[in-house]
């Protein structure tokens, strides 16, 4: 792909850069953001090249999955290819020590490849493809801990399995297999029908469980939030104790990210989203709070910054942000631009938020302070409908391994 124009940087900016994306500066190495591309022709990661200023450059680069990405419908559309969110879910891309993970929604494996840490947009493939023993894989974990990976299967053949990571060898199957769910979803995943599917999963409580988010749809279909132990030698339980996300003060429910162990706020498409506490031995999660606003328009993915000790809900159908403390309570409301619509998938390092908008867009910025920085602009309009995922490299060492 090309990059469409030269980067739009806010004239504040040359005067004085926030002290959020200075947070970088700490990383005398090289450091890069990246995101998938969903391509029923060929997916591929791209590697876009991150400044010492926390901006992203022209510099990027383009590496095959060795497979094929399959985009979501949508039920209202005649069951089209979703304009935008392909896989309507959130860490399609994960990165932890030295690697980086993702999806081949389309081929269903999960493919796993090495960061050159002298030149982070160079990536090498570690063994090949492997397969996720489901259908429409669409989120990856890994536990810097264990050295181990999990995938999400978000399709009819849905549920998780998990991997030992080899510098070697490359993801080695765990030998348990699918860890099903069998719950009501289609393959590909649908949005606006009455089938769930797949949306997030990570490592939480210091790599002590792995937790999964399974959306709900339609009227009746509610969300789950599926909980499995993870041993002292990183083994990760065959069973998992289901919460569904209704009595917990949700409703469909999407993606989620954690602070403190045990705390977890978990986006909600209804809604902004509910803060919750996990009983490390039951695996049962009780509600803290809930939050909302009317400027809030489907909030599907949230992330949490340990800079500022908030978590945020970022809204597709909006272009506002919610800022969430330790509480559970919106403290504050960013509108971020309104030229853009809303925003998907986000990465955060420090306090300098990277966002994948509906534009062929990547907005950079500092939540500190609620400013813009950067809108970069690449790839075009037509392209947009693939991306998928974002992550950065190095990524930020309080989210590494899960929380």
């Amino acid at each position: 792909m090309k990059i469409n124009s030269v980067l739009a940087i806010l004239p504040a900016l040359a005067a004085a850069i926030p002290s959020s994306t200075k947070g970088w500066s700490a990383h005398s190495s090289p450091k890069a953001a990246y995101f998938l591309r969903v391509d029923p022709a060929g997916s591929s990661v791209v590697a876009v090249e991150v400044g010492s200023n926390g901006m992203l450059t022209d510099t990027t680069a383009s590496f095959s999955t060795g497979g094929v990405g399959l985009q979501t419908q949508n039920y209202t559309n005649g069951l089209k290819p979703t304009a935008i969110d392909p896989l309507q879910s959130q860490n399609a891309v994960t990165i932890g020590d030295r690697f980086l993970f993702t999806v081949n929604s389309g081929s269903d494996t999960l493919v796993m490849f090495k960061i050159d840490h002298k030149d982070p947009l160079k990536l090498k493939m570690v063994g090949k493809p492997v397969p996720t023993y489901g259908e429409f894989p669409v989120s990856v974990a890994y536990s810097t801990k264990h050295k181990k990976a999990c995938v999400l299967n978000g399709g009819a053949t849905n549920g998780v399995s998990c991997y030992s990571v080899s510098h070697k060898h490359g993801l080695v199957p765990d030998g348990v297999g699918l860890r099903s769910f069998g719950y009501n979803a289609t393959t590909p995943g649908q949005l606006g029908g009455y089938s769930g599917s797949g949306s997030d999963i990570q490592f939480a409580t210091n790599s002590s469980k792995l937790v999964s988010t399974f959306k709900g749809a339609g009227t009746t279909g509610l969300g789950h939030i599926d909980v499995f132990d993870v041993d002292s030698n990183g083994d990760i339980s065959k069973n998992y104790t289901d919460n569904q996300i209704a009595p917990l003060g949700g409703v469909f429910g999407f993606s989620w990210s954690g602070s403190e162990p045990g705390h977890m706020f978990v986006s909600d498409v209804a809604f902004a989203g509910s803060l919750l506490s996990l009983d490390f031995t039951t695996n049962k999660f009780t509600e803290i709070a809930t939050s909302n606003s009317s400027k809030f328009a489907a909030s599907c993915w949230t992330v949490w910054s340990p800079t500022t000790d908030l978590y945020y809900n970022i809204n597709a159908g909006s272009p506002y942000i919610g800022e969430i403390d330790a509480a559970g309570k919106l403290e504050n409301i960013i509108e971020f631009n309104s030229t853009l619509a809303g925003a998907t998938d986000t990465a955060v390092y420090g306090a300098t938020a990277y966002m994948l908008t509906f534009l062929n867009v990547i907005n950079v910025m500092d939540l500190q302070s609620g400013k813009a920085l950067q809108m970069y602009d690449y790839g075009t309009e037509e392209d947009r409908p693939y991306w998928t995922g974002m992550a950065l490299y190095p990524a930020s060492p309080l989210l590494v391994g899960g929380v």
